[in-house]
Formats: C-alpha cells, structure tokens, sequence
C-alpha cells in the first residue's frame, strides 16, 4: 500500500515526460519582445508616465499583451527592479505562457 501511495505522488508531483520545448523562434521572439518591452517599462517608470498606455500603442496580440501586463504589474510591484531582472522575469513567462503548439 505504502508503494502505491508513493507511486501516486510521485507521478503526480514529477514533471510532465512529453512536454514540449519551445521552438527556437518562440525563445527569440519571447527574447526581443521581452528587451523591448523592459526597456520601454522601465523608461516610462523614470518619466512618471503610463508603462501600460505606451505599450498599448506597440502591439494588442493577446498573448504578447498578456506578457507586457505581467511585466508592467512586476515592475510597479518591484520599482528598484532593473532593466535586465525584468527582461529576464519577462521572457521566463513569454516561454511559460507560449501558445499550444509553439
């Protein structure tokens, strides 16, 4: 009983076997589109103005747009992160939240 229990835990604690890894042009757009987005996040930071509206004008795909929201809601939660920790906070998530298939 004691070794089902375990088997039982540990196939649903592991992590998945057939996960796919996301393709080389995922991680270079996930890259770039997290560089730039940093970068105007953290420009808007040190003008005072609306990071969120100035993203708005650059791009309104969902998933890209899903992206820039949790790095503008992590930089205003964080305002000593840097360029680079935001960069980095935003491609993990762009790679985490890719869509199915890609």
């Amino acid at each position: 009983m004691k070794r089902v229990l375990a088997a039982v835990l540990l196939l649903g604690v592991a992590p998945a076997v057939n996960a796919q890894s996301p393709s080389q042009s995922i991680q270079s757009g996930c890259r770039s589109l997290a560089d730039q987005s940093a970068q105007i996040i953290i420009d808007a930071r040190r003008k005072g103005a609306s990071a969120s509206a100035m993203l708005q004008a650059k791009t309104r795909e969902s998933w890209v747009a899903g992206v820039q929201d949790y790095m503008v809601h992590a930089a205003d939660s964080s305002p000593t992160m840097t360029t680079r920790e935001l960069a980095t906070l935003g491609y993990s998530y762009c790679v985490s939240r890719r869509p199915a298939g890609k």
